[in-house]
Order: C-alpha cells, then sequence, then structure tokens
C-alpha cells in the first residue's frame, strides 16, 4: 500500500514537471538570436506558432520574413505551403489551381471486347 501512494506522488510530481503553461508572449516579442546557424530560422519558428495558433496573416508573414532572409530554407516553403493549405483556405490564396471540376466519369454498360456489363441484379 505504501508503494502505491509513492508511486501515485511520484507520477503526479513528474506529472506537474511535464506540463507546459500558455505561453503569455506572442512570437514578435521574442528577440531574434544573434548567434543563429541558419539564417531566419527564428522567423520560421514564429511563422510554425502562428500557424498552430491558427493566425494566417501572421504566419504567412513570418514565413515570407523567413524565406527573405534565406531564400533556400526548405521548412519555411513548406510550412508556407502548409499554412495556405491548412489555416488560409480562402483568405489568402497565392497560387491559382483552376477551380474548374474534372468531367463525370462515363462508367460503360458494354465492353469493347463484346459481352456487356454485368448489372447488379443480374448476379
Amino acid at each position: 500500500m505504501r508503494n502505491l501512494w509513492v508511486l501515485a506522488l511520484t507520477s503526479l510530481i513528474l506529472m506537474g514537471c511535464q506540463a507546459m503553461p500558455n505561453d503569455p508572449y506572442p512570437p514578435s516579442s521574442y528577440p531574434p538570436p544573434t548567434d543563429t546557424v541558419v539564417p531566419g530560422w527564428w522567423a520560421y519558428e514564429a511563422g510554425e506558432r502562428y500557424r498552430l495558433q491558427g493566425k494566417c496573416k501572421e504566419s504567412l508573414a513570418m514565413y515570407r520574413e523567413a524565406l527573405v532572409m534565406n531564400p533556400g530554407l526548405l521548412e519555411a516553403q513548406d510550412g508556407l505551403r502548409r499554412a495556405q493549405r491548412e489555416i488560409c483556405r480562402g483568405s489568402t490564396s497565392t497560387t491559382t489551381s483552376g477551380g474548374k471540376r474534372p468531367p463525370p466519369v462515363e462508367r460503360p454498360t458494354e465492353f469493347m471486347g463484346g459481352g456487356r456489363a454485368l448489372k447488379p441484379s443480374e448476379w
């Protein structure tokens, strides 16, 4: 019984250490680090935070800023596409993929090689 209480208290302590409080500071208030190995990485991370919060304009702006600093940053390019696809569906679209639907599929009732297709009632 004593071991059970020790286990319960230990798990409560460990769960309390793992809990992350809500961040009251938006990513824009963080100063950009000066010793960054990858240029534009801090802007990419800020864009990710905004994307996870569901803020379309802010995330796109941070991804674009990261791409201005480092045009070869693939994570920022993917993040920009992901934000446009997930949270900016109709509000901001930089690509035109065409709004036309493909034509409906015609289902044949007869085969070209002879014979005809069976209908479910004829099985």
